[in-house]
């Protein structure tokens, strides 16, 4: 007798980040961890997910770099982040508009993250080097405007990840 499995790839990931294309997850990561992601100036540069380690305090914190959030690869991610402990979805400033897009996506994210009141959901707005004044968004979680490029805001993004 011959038996099928299927196999779900999920690993074990402290911080999954989310966001659209373009929205600075990648160089979020690679200002925190130290580590190399393909960063790049067009869409879907990060094809596959990405896992990428962070030491803090004799503390070892595991990052996925995921693909941009698209309506398509929604089963996908949510597979992805069953065993994580932090939701950080990546917005970029200058394309907030765009938001209304995925944002069904990350409704039923969150729903299903929220069922488990351990783990934590946290926004960060990236590129605020590039606008004028700050979006007004109303989200009940936590929103670290951050500016990779002038190293703004990553302080205390920090503390929120790593905070026991």
């Amino acid at each position: 007798m011959i038996k099928t499995l299927n196999l779900i790839f999920s690993p074990k990931a402290d911080i999954v980040v989310i966001g659209p294309p373009n929205s600075g997850k990648s160089s979020l990561i690679a200002y925190i961890t130290g580590g190399l992601p393909k960063i790049a100036d067009y869409p879907f540069t990060t094809k596959s997910p990405r896992l990428w380690t962070y030491v803090h305090n004799f503390s070892r914190y595991t990052f996925m770099d995921t693909p941009p959030l698209i309506p398509e690869a929604a089963q996908e991610i949510n597979v992805l982040f069953r065993r994580a402990k932090i939701l950080l979805i990546v917005l970029d400033c200058t394309q907030i508009e765009k938001l209304d897009t995925i944002k069904p996506i990350i409704e039923e994210l969150e729903e299903y993250f929220e069922k488990d009141p351990r783990r934590k959901i946290a926004y960060v707005l990236t590129k605020i080097d590039k606008i004028k004044t700050q979006p007004d968004i109303s989200i009940p979680h936590p929103i670290f405007p951050v500016s990779i490029e002038k190293e703004e805001g990553i302080e205390e993004l920090k503390e929120f990840l790593f905070r026991e």
